[in-house]
């Protein structure tokens, strides 16, 4: 590194629980930290940079905001689409994204990625490997310090690590909407690691009672099903029962 660089660990900070943690973890093992939000098309940009605002002015850490950037389409940057982990995939978006954090106002020492154990099977792109290789290409440290970890531990570390108090600030949804959905993929995510360790999950969404198994027919969190308090949709994939 060059005589008089500072030495800048800069956070790729979407809004939602991983980043979030990432962040945290950030500034517990580096004096300058910044954190980077990407606009790049994205259905959910609205309530996701604005999450990402929240959550940076509450950790006092500086935060810039990059918009048009350039990724592939997918389910995510258009109107149609599964959005499920597999129907979220968009090749090489991370890649993208990380390369202007990596040099967005000048380049950073290193960039932290909020790459899970969940994403593992359905997002190449966020796997321990593909990062090893960057770094070689670029020269530049990527942490990714959660890439074996489960999205339920994720949730738990926010207490382990005492930013419960940002949990309520994080916004996990591909919908789009001011409130989440409570059943794409990401939300169905979410729900289920609140749900498996106990927690309550203090998130905004426009039906709570998708955040825990139906009473009727015991349909998982984050699944719709045929009863009207828990989403009144098509009928759960694999399922011939219908609940009321």
């Amino acid at each position: 590194m060059p005589v008089g660089q500072a030495m800048t660990a800069r956070v790729l900070l979407s809004g939602g629980i991983d980043s979030a943690l990432c962040l945290v973890l950030a500034l517990r093992s580096n004096r300058d930290v910044e954190a980077v939000a990407i606009d790049y098309g994205q259905r959910h940009a609205v309530p996701e940079l604005a999450s990402a605002v929240l959550i940076a002015q509450v950790l006092s850490v500086p935060l810039s905001i990059v918009r048009g950037v350039s990724v592939a389409s997918g389910a995510l940057t258009g109107e149609e689409g599964d959005l499920d982990s597999s129907g979220a995939v968009i090749p090489g978006r991370n890649k993208a994204l990380l390369r202007v954090a990596g040099w967005h106002g000048g380049r950073a020492s290193e960039v932290w990625i909020g790459a899970t154990a969940d994403d593992f099977e359905s997002f190449e792109d966020c796997r321990r490997g593909y990062f090893d290789a960057l770094e070689l290409e670029w020269g530049l440290a990527i942490r990714s310090p959660l890439v074996v970890k489960t999205k339920a531990e994720i949730v738990a570390m926010f207490h382990e690590h005492g930013a419960s108090n940002l949990l309520p600030y994080t916004h996990s949804c591909y919908q789009g909407g001011r409130l989440a959905c409570g059943f794409c993929g990401a939300c169905r995510g979410r729900a289920q690691a609140f749900y498996s360790i106990g927690l309550k999950d203090p998130g905004a969404y426009e039906n709570r009672a998708l955040l825990s198994p139906c009473e009727f027919c015991g349909a998982d969190p984050g699944v719709r099903c045929h009863h009207p308090s828990h989403g009144w949709t098509a009928p759960h994939k694999g399922r011939a029962a219908r609940c009321g």
